[in-house]
């Protein structure tokens, strides 16, 4: 049996390819914070992009997107605004994404969705 951070890991692999492939620049992966992290941190065109990878192997619990709780999504807002604080000027150029991903039994991509600015 694979643990869940191996299946987020391999989400977050496919949510950089799929990303790229659309034409984002990555800046950076796994930016961590005290409170915690930013999976991915891309540019889209003039745009920071914040991307909040959910990867699960079953729908048993619901899509991905749904662990992404209230207070997940504060904690979210919070880092990624420490972050253009810090290292950016693009302060009103930026938003957070969400890519859901489903793996099958061969921990291969089932289905992915993209949630572009996906919370404010």
């Amino acid at each position: 049996m694979v643990n869940k951070k191996k299946i987020g890991d391999i989400g977050e692999n496919f949510a950089v390819e799929y990303l790229l492939n659309k034409g984002y620049k990555l800046i950076e992966r796994n930016r961590r914070f005290k409170k915690g992290e930013i999976d991915i941190i891309l540019k889209d065109k003039d745009e920071i992009v914040f991307v909040e990878v959910k990867t699960r192997t079953d729908t048993i619990f619901g899509p991905p997107e749904d662990a992404l709780t209230p207070q997940k999504r504060k904690m979210l807002k919070h880092i990624c605004q420490l972050y253009l604080e810090r290292e950016t000027d693009y302060k009103n150029y930026a938003r957070i994404d969400v890519v859901s991903i489903i793996l099958n039994k061969s921990l291969e991509v089932e289905s992915i969705e993209h949630f572009m600015n996906a919370f404010t």
